[in-house]
């Protein structure tokens, strides 16, 4: 029984930890200071804000590149 006790307290406290380390990389706001958003090279934003619950990136205000479509090449239909 002592060990089971004991690996319920070890579990929950490496569980909250690892909560902590984890809001204190991405920031208590969600900001990830010091990161670029790439695709293929190219740079679209940096310091990006990130929706932990719906893994959505967004960029902040004033720092995107350029547009995401500007990348996009034209479709070419089948002749």
């Amino acid at each position: 029984m002592k060990q089971f006790i004991f690996g319920v307290v070890l579990g929950l406290t490496l569980g909250l930890l690892g909560t902590a380390v984890a809001a204190r990389v991405v920031g208590f706001d969600g900001y990830l200071p010091g990161w670029a958003v790439t695709i293929q090279g190219d740079t679209l934003c940096t310091n990006p804000y990130v929706w932990n619950v719906t893994r959505h990136i967004e960029c902040a205000p004033g720092t995107e590149a350029r547009s995401p479509l500007d990348r996009v090449p034209p479709r070419q239909d089948p002749a």
